[in-house]
């Protein structure tokens, strides 16, 4: 059985304070601060309860992540994918892009949990879940609450919890001190803003040259090979062609080199 860290157990509180007036609730929380423990924990007290609850995701490592969590509570969920078959359990697992072709066959649950529910907007796949079952409470959980299209997510939940930041993370020791290696300094004085942030095509503009994408790839590989490293994919639309490596994603989701 696990435990929740001090942080965890005021995330679960606030969450609990906030269904009293709200019925769709989001959470933020930094990368690394166990988004899914706590919704993991909450799903897993309410189950006791006689509640049923539905948990999105759409990757293949997050429900297997989310059915580690959980089994680590001693809750073994259904999992609704490709593959698998149901056991009626009161917790289920659901890959969005599986779900949504078996909504008929799945009585409407007490508690919708939405995993990165970035990607919740009207007219989403993650929207016709939720719409087709109105008498749910909604979590959603992320660590980044914005679309890359601009678009907010008001119109999915209706308030707004914030857990701590990545920094008193790091103060605190629940996370490492995150080491930044960088070959190239870009000049982003002629940038514009829109919405708060730049705007991508002219972001992608300037990062898209061998200088930058080679750069960021060559120390990339530079690192020892032993050593756990995350790629920073540096835009959406990169077409340079040089200095690429060769990368595959194992079973746990992180990036291997196949060079």
């Amino acid at each position: 059985m696990i435990s929740l860290r001090p942080y965890q157990t005021d995330g679960v509180n606030a969450i609990r304070v906030a269904f009293r007036k709200f019925r769709r609730v989001l959470y933020v929380l930094g990368t690394g601060g166990g988004k899914t423990r706590i919704f993991s924990y909450i799903a897993h007290n309410a189950s006791l309860r006689g509640k049923r609850i539905v948990i999105l995701c759409h990757r293949t490592e997050l429900v297997d992540q989310i059915v580690e969590a959980l089994n680590d509570l001693d809750v073994t969920p259904d999992i609704v994918a490709a593959g698998y078959q149901r056991r009626r359990s009161p917790v289920i697992v659901a890959s969005v892009f599986t779900l949504v072709r078996r909504l008929d066959d799945i009585p409407e649950p007490d508690l919708i949990v939405v995993d990165e529910c970035h990607h919740c907007s009207s007219g989403t796949t993650w929207s016709v879940i939720i719409k087709a079952w109105p008498n749910a409470r909604v979590l959603g959980v992320t660590a980044t609450p914005l679309r890359m299209d601009g678009r907010g997510l008001a119109e999915t939940f209706q308030t707004l919890i914030c857990g701590p930041s990545l920094s008193w993370l790091t103060e605190h020791g629940y996370l490492a001190p995150a080491k930044i290696f960088a070959q190239t300094i870009m000049d982003l004085s002629g940038l514009h803003t829109r919405m708060g942030d730049y705007i991508a095509s002219e972001l992608e503009s300037l990062v898209d040259v061998p200088s930058i994408t080679g750069s960021a790839l060559h120390e990339w590989r530079t690192r020892p090979r032993k050593t756990r490293t995350g790629l920073l994919r540096l835009n959406q639309t990169c077409r340079s062609g040089r200095g690429s490596v060769s990368c595959r994603r194992d079973r746990r989701g992180f990036i291997q080199r196949q060079d």
